[in-house]
């Protein structure tokens, strides 16, 4: 048999277990984000391996850890949402600016929030939990920054605001007008509408 042939009957083989794999994978993310739904803070490695059918010891063959696991699926869930991770037109008017960006972070942080509490309790103790977050938040705090340059550059404590915006526009702070305050998606949004506006008008 020439190896050609040889190389030709294996890839199929090659292909079916990275299939299966990614499968697996999909439904391990799956699996994960619906016992976070259902209130589960700790999702266990028997606890996804139950909800998502794929055995333990697979888990282990996939991922090498119960970090990784969460890690990848924190990530998937980030690459998921990708869309809201733009930039506003900075030649907007300032109210439509504001208007955009605060119509962006809401749509993302009603979408994220399940995650996003598993994520910050777990960052105190998982350095690569800390590092996405910090990575998210990082591009959270340049877009306020790039939005709201021409409007910083007339203010004379203009770190002081903008650290402001980073805050109110933050997902804590969205968390907090959601749960703690009890607002309304639209009444929360109202809110930081204004609140922007009063820091920037």
């Amino acid at each position: 048999m020439s190896k050609q042939n040889i190389a030709t009957n294996d890839k199929p083989k090659l292909d079916g277990r990275n299939l299966r794999a990614e499968k697996n994978r999909k439904l391990v993310a799956e699996a994960f984000l619906k016992l976070l739904v259902d209130g589960e803070s700790h999702p266990t490695a028997q606890m996804i391996s139950k909800r998502s059918g794929v055995s333990t010891s697979t888990l282990f063959r996939l991922y090498e850890d119960l970090e990784a696991i969460h890690i990848a699926v924190l990530n998937d869930r980030v690459e998921q949402l990708r869309e809201y991770f733009v930039d506003v037109p900075i030649q907007l008017p300032l109210s439509e600016r504001v208007r955009q960006l605060v119509r962006l972070r809401s749509s993302y942080y009603e979408k994220v929030s399940n995650v996003r509490r598993y994520a910050v309790a777990r960052r105190r103790v998982s350095k690569l939990v800390d590092n996405l977050l910090s990575k998210n938040e990082k591009w959270f705090y340049s877009q306020v920054q790039r939005l709201f340059a021409a409007e910083m550059s007339e203010l004379e404590q203009a770190a002081d605001v903008l650290l402001g915006i980073d805050n109110i526009t933050s997902w804590e702070s969205w968390e907090r007008l959601r749960t703690v305050q009890k607002l309304s998606v639209k009444r929360a949004k109202a809110v930081v509408e204004a609140t922007l506006m009063r820091l920037l008008g």
